[in-house]
Protein backbone atom coordinates (compact mmCIF):
# COMPACT_ATOMS: atom_id res chain seq x y z
CA UNK A 1 0.00 0.00 0.00
CA UNK A 2 1.37 3.27 -0.89
CA UNK A 3 1.90 5.93 1.96
CA UNK A 4 -0.02 9.05 1.16
CA UNK A 5 2.44 11.33 2.86
CA UNK A 6 5.45 10.05 0.61
CA UNK A 7 3.51 10.28 -2.32
CA UNK A 8 2.72 14.22 -1.57
CA UNK A 9 6.01 14.85 -1.00
CA UNK A 10 7.21 13.39 -3.80
CA UNK A 11 4.57 15.31 -5.73
CA UNK A 12 5.87 18.64 -3.94
CA UNK A 13 9.56 17.92 -5.19
CA UNK A 14 8.36 17.22 -8.59
CA UNK A 15 6.27 20.48 -9.02
CA UNK A 16 9.48 22.44 -7.44
CA UNK A 17 11.86 20.58 -9.81
CA UNK A 18 9.33 21.55 -12.77
CA UNK A 19 9.00 24.97 -11.40
CA UNK A 20 12.95 25.47 -11.33
CA UNK A 21 13.17 24.36 -15.00
CA UNK A 22 10.25 26.35 -16.10
CA UNK A 23 12.14 29.41 -14.66
CA UNK A 24 15.35 28.80 -16.15
CA UNK A 25 13.49 28.29 -19.85
CA UNK A 26 12.03 31.48 -19.26
CA UNK A 27 15.66 33.33 -18.36
CA UNK A 28 16.95 31.55 -21.18
CA UNK A 29 14.57 33.09 -23.69
CA UNK A 30 14.66 36.39 -22.35
CA UNK A 31 18.09 36.41 -22.83
CA UNK A 32 17.42 35.27 -26.63
CA UNK A 33 14.57 36.76 -27.41
CA UNK A 34 14.95 40.12 -25.82
CA UNK A 35 18.54 41.00 -26.50
CA UNK A 36 20.48 41.62 -29.85
CA UNK A 37 24.39 41.74 -30.85
CA UNK A 38 25.10 45.54 -31.59
CA UNK A 39 28.63 46.31 -33.65
CA UNK A 40 29.44 49.45 -32.44
CA UNK A 41 31.90 51.21 -34.73
CA UNK A 42 32.64 54.20 -32.72
CA UNK A 43 32.73 55.10 -28.94
CA UNK A 44 31.18 57.84 -29.39
CA UNK A 45 27.85 56.72 -30.66
CA UNK A 46 25.70 59.38 -31.52
CA UNK A 47 25.74 62.95 -32.00
CA UNK A 48 23.34 66.04 -30.85
CA UNK A 49 22.28 68.95 -33.01
CA UNK A 50 21.80 72.28 -30.91
CA UNK A 51 20.72 75.89 -31.97
CA UNK A 52 20.65 77.24 -28.14
CA UNK A 53 21.90 76.46 -24.88
CA UNK A 54 20.21 76.35 -21.24
CA UNK A 55 21.14 76.17 -17.78
CA UNK A 56 19.47 75.60 -14.30
CA UNK A 57 20.63 75.01 -10.50
CA UNK A 58 21.27 71.33 -10.07
CA UNK A 59 22.92 68.41 -7.91
CA UNK A 60 25.55 67.43 -8.77
CA UNK A 61 29.09 65.72 -7.26
CA UNK A 62 26.96 66.07 -3.72
CA UNK A 63 26.53 69.85 -4.23
CA UNK A 64 23.43 71.52 -5.38
CA UNK A 65 25.60 74.67 -6.20
CA UNK A 66 26.21 73.49 -9.69
CA UNK A 67 24.97 74.88 -12.62
CA UNK A 68 23.84 72.63 -15.44
CA UNK A 69 24.49 73.43 -18.51
CA UNK A 70 22.88 72.05 -21.49
CA UNK A 71 22.00 71.93 -25.06
CA UNK A 72 18.71 72.62 -27.10
CA UNK A 73 18.90 69.34 -29.22
CA UNK A 74 17.26 69.72 -32.44
CA UNK A 75 17.78 66.30 -33.93
CA UNK A 76 20.88 64.02 -33.69
CA UNK A 77 22.62 61.16 -36.07
CA UNK A 78 24.25 58.02 -34.71
CA UNK A 79 25.46 54.48 -35.62
CA UNK A 80 22.37 53.04 -36.63
CA UNK A 81 21.32 55.91 -38.85
CA UNK A 82 20.88 55.44 -42.19
CA UNK A 83 21.74 57.22 -45.67
CA UNK A 84 22.73 60.81 -45.44
CA UNK A 85 22.34 61.09 -41.59
CA UNK A 86 24.81 57.79 -41.66
CA UNK A 87 26.91 59.84 -43.56
CA UNK A 88 27.10 62.66 -41.28
CA UNK A 89 28.10 60.33 -38.36
CA UNK A 90 30.40 58.90 -39.95
CA UNK A 91 32.33 62.06 -41.40
CA UNK A 92 31.87 63.57 -37.46
CA UNK A 93 33.52 60.50 -36.25
CA UNK A 94 36.62 61.07 -38.67
CA UNK A 95 37.30 64.19 -37.74
CA UNK A 96 37.21 63.23 -34.19
CA UNK A 97 39.77 60.33 -35.27
CA UNK A 98 37.08 58.11 -33.38
CA UNK A 99 36.81 55.01 -36.10
CA UNK A 100 38.04 51.87 -34.57
CA UNK A 101 36.17 50.89 -31.91
CA UNK A 102 34.67 48.46 -33.51
CA UNK A 103 33.12 46.47 -31.20
CA UNK A 104 30.53 44.22 -30.61
CA UNK A 105 27.94 44.24 -27.52
CA UNK A 106 25.15 41.99 -26.15
CA UNK A 107 22.48 44.88 -25.23
CA UNK A 108 18.69 44.54 -24.79
CA UNK A 109 17.01 44.90 -27.97
CA UNK A 110 14.28 47.38 -26.89
CA UNK A 111 17.00 49.65 -25.84
CA UNK A 112 19.77 49.55 -28.83
CA UNK A 113 21.40 52.85 -27.17
CA UNK A 114 23.20 55.43 -27.69
CA UNK A 115 25.16 54.69 -24.44
CA UNK A 116 27.88 57.58 -25.35
CA UNK A 117 26.78 61.12 -26.92
CA UNK A 118 28.09 64.01 -27.66
CA UNK A 119 26.99 67.86 -28.65
CA UNK A 120 28.38 68.43 -32.34
CA UNK A 121 30.04 71.40 -32.53
CA UNK A 122 31.62 70.86 -29.03
CA UNK A 123 31.53 73.84 -27.41
CA UNK A 124 35.38 75.96 -27.66
CA UNK A 125 34.80 78.29 -25.27
CA UNK A 126 32.70 79.35 -22.38
CA UNK A 127 32.20 82.91 -20.79
CA UNK A 128 30.24 84.21 -17.45
CA UNK A 129 29.88 87.70 -16.18
CA UNK A 130 27.56 88.95 -13.48
CA UNK A 131 24.74 91.91 -13.73
CA UNK A 132 26.30 92.96 -10.18
CA UNK A 133 30.04 93.37 -8.46
CA UNK A 134 31.28 89.88 -7.70
CA UNK A 135 34.30 91.27 -5.84
CA UNK A 136 36.98 93.96 -6.11
CA UNK A 137 38.54 92.33 -8.71
CA UNK A 138 35.16 91.37 -10.37
CA UNK A 139 32.87 94.16 -11.45
CA UNK A 140 29.97 93.92 -13.35
CA UNK A 141 30.38 93.02 -16.80
CA UNK A 142 34.11 91.33 -16.20
CA UNK A 143 34.56 87.71 -16.97
CA UNK A 144 34.35 85.17 -13.73
CA UNK A 145 36.10 82.55 -15.43
CA UNK A 146 38.82 82.74 -13.07
CA UNK A 147 36.47 82.19 -9.91
CA UNK A 148 34.96 78.87 -11.54
CA UNK A 149 35.66 75.20 -12.45
CA UNK A 150 34.09 73.04 -15.23
CA UNK A 151 32.94 69.96 -14.24
CA UNK A 152 32.89 67.06 -17.32
CA UNK A 153 33.01 64.21 -18.50
CA UNK A 154 35.39 62.80 -21.23
CA UNK A 155 36.54 60.13 -23.43
CA UNK A 156 39.15 62.25 -25.23
CA UNK A 157 42.28 59.97 -24.02
CA UNK A 158 40.57 56.81 -24.04
CA UNK A 159 39.83 57.50 -27.54
CA UNK A 160 43.48 58.95 -28.35
CA UNK A 161 45.03 55.82 -26.60
CA UNK A 162 43.57 53.74 -29.34
CA UNK A 163 40.86 52.33 -27.03
CA UNK A 164 43.87 50.43 -24.65
CA UNK A 165 43.66 52.59 -21.72
CA UNK A 166 40.04 50.66 -19.93
CA UNK A 167 40.17 52.79 -17.31
CA UNK A 168 40.02 56.37 -18.71
CA UNK A 169 36.79 55.00 -21.10
CA UNK A 170 35.02 58.34 -19.07
CA UNK A 171 36.99 60.28 -17.04
CA UNK A 172 35.22 62.83 -14.97
CA UNK A 173 37.47 65.94 -15.43
CA UNK A 174 37.62 69.01 -13.01
CA UNK A 175 39.55 72.56 -14.01
CA UNK A 176 39.85 75.85 -13.56
CA UNK A 177 37.12 77.27 -16.34
CA UNK A 178 39.50 80.10 -17.53
CA UNK A 179 42.36 77.20 -18.25
CA UNK A 180 39.60 75.37 -20.63
CA UNK A 181 40.99 74.99 -24.07
CA UNK A 182 39.20 75.33 -27.48
CA UNK A 183 39.65 71.31 -28.12
CA UNK A 184 39.09 69.86 -24.82
CA UNK A 185 34.80 69.32 -24.47
CA UNK A 186 35.46 68.05 -28.57
CA UNK A 187 34.82 64.35 -26.42
CA UNK A 188 32.91 65.38 -24.17
CA UNK A 189 30.36 63.13 -23.13
CA UNK A 190 27.08 63.75 -20.64
CA UNK A 191 26.54 66.22 -18.44
CA UNK A 192 28.60 69.79 -17.65
CA UNK A 193 28.73 71.62 -14.96
CA UNK A 194 30.16 75.24 -14.03
CA UNK A 195 30.69 75.83 -10.50
CA UNK A 196 31.94 78.63 -8.29
CA UNK A 197 34.67 77.84 -6.58
CA UNK A 198 34.47 81.86 -4.54
CA UNK A 199 30.90 83.35 -3.54
CA UNK A 200 30.72 86.85 -4.09
CA UNK A 201 31.31 89.90 -1.04
CA UNK A 202 27.53 89.72 -1.28
CA UNK A 203 24.89 87.13 -0.94
CA UNK A 204 22.16 88.14 -2.78
CA UNK A 205 20.90 87.20 -6.67
CA UNK A 206 23.07 87.82 -9.69
CA UNK A 207 21.85 87.61 -13.04
CA UNK A 208 24.70 85.54 -15.03
CA UNK A 209 25.15 86.32 -18.68
CA UNK A 210 26.78 82.92 -20.05
CA UNK A 211 27.98 82.98 -23.58
CA UNK A 212 29.03 79.79 -25.43
CA UNK A 213 31.00 79.54 -28.73
CA UNK A 214 31.35 76.56 -30.31
CA UNK A 215 33.73 74.96 -32.71
CA UNK A 216 32.34 76.41 -36.15
CA UNK A 217 32.30 80.03 -34.00
CA UNK A 218 28.23 80.11 -33.59
CA UNK A 219 27.63 81.62 -30.21
CA UNK A 220 24.63 81.06 -28.02
CA UNK A 221 23.95 83.29 -24.78
CA UNK A 222 21.53 82.35 -22.15
CA UNK A 223 21.31 84.76 -18.64
CA UNK A 224 20.09 83.25 -15.20
CA UNK A 225 19.32 84.59 -11.65
CA UNK A 226 21.71 83.01 -9.54
CA UNK A 227 20.74 82.98 -5.45
CA UNK A 228 24.11 82.47 -3.65
CA UNK A 229 22.01 82.82 -0.91
CA UNK A 230 20.82 79.57 -0.95
CA UNK A 231 22.51 77.22 1.47
CA UNK A 232 23.33 73.74 0.35
CA UNK A 233 20.85 71.44 -0.63
CA UNK A 234 18.33 73.67 -1.65
CA UNK A 235 17.64 74.36 -5.47
CA UNK A 236 15.06 76.99 -6.53
CA UNK A 237 14.42 78.59 -9.33
CA UNK A 238 14.59 82.74 -9.02
CA UNK A 239 11.77 84.29 -11.20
Amino acid sequence: MTNPTKHNKMNNYRGIITFGVIAVLIIVGYGCNFHKDFFIPSYIESYYFYDGIAVKRALASTSTKHLHLQSNWTSRVWYQSEGEEKDMYDKICRINGDTAYNRTERRPDGVKGPYNGADFPHYATINVISNKDFDTDHPAGVSLNDVMSIRYTSAKRYIESGYTQENMKQEEISQPLDRLSPKELQYSIGNTFLVFDKEPDSLDIHTLTITVTNAAKESYTVQYKYDFSLPEGHIREVQ
